[in-house]
């Protein structure tokens, strides 16, 4: 069943993944960040920027996504590919598999 909630998130999927979360990360881990992700150049404070940003605006629904949100996180920071393609993707698909 879904709920109004529900319907709300899913439009605002690539909102939050990559408005707020992917280039909200890219500028803090270039500024702040000290820890690199193994094999990559992302630093793990960005990528935990992702989720503190998902987390503000998801609001009270962050605990229904949590794992979702810390996931699509973890994946922009470790990920070698476009992930301005699949962070979005596996955020909706996330979101989608709770319902279900």
């Amino acid at each position: 069943m879904y709920s109004k909630q529900d319907f709300e998130i899913d439009g605002y999927v690539g909102i939050l993944s990559l408005g707020l979360g992917d280039s909200m990360a890219s500028i803090f881990g270039k500024l702040f960040g000290r820890r690199k992700w193994f094999l990559t150049k992302k630093t793990a404070e960005g990528s935990w920027l992702v989720v503190a940003m998902q987390w503000t605006t998801l609001g009270s629904a962050f605990w229904k996504y949590v794992m979702v949100v810390v996931l699509t996180g973890i994946y922009e920071g470790i990920s070698e590919q476009n992930d301005n393609i699949m962070v979005p993707l596996i955020f909706w698909a996330g979101t989608q598999a709770i319902r279900r």
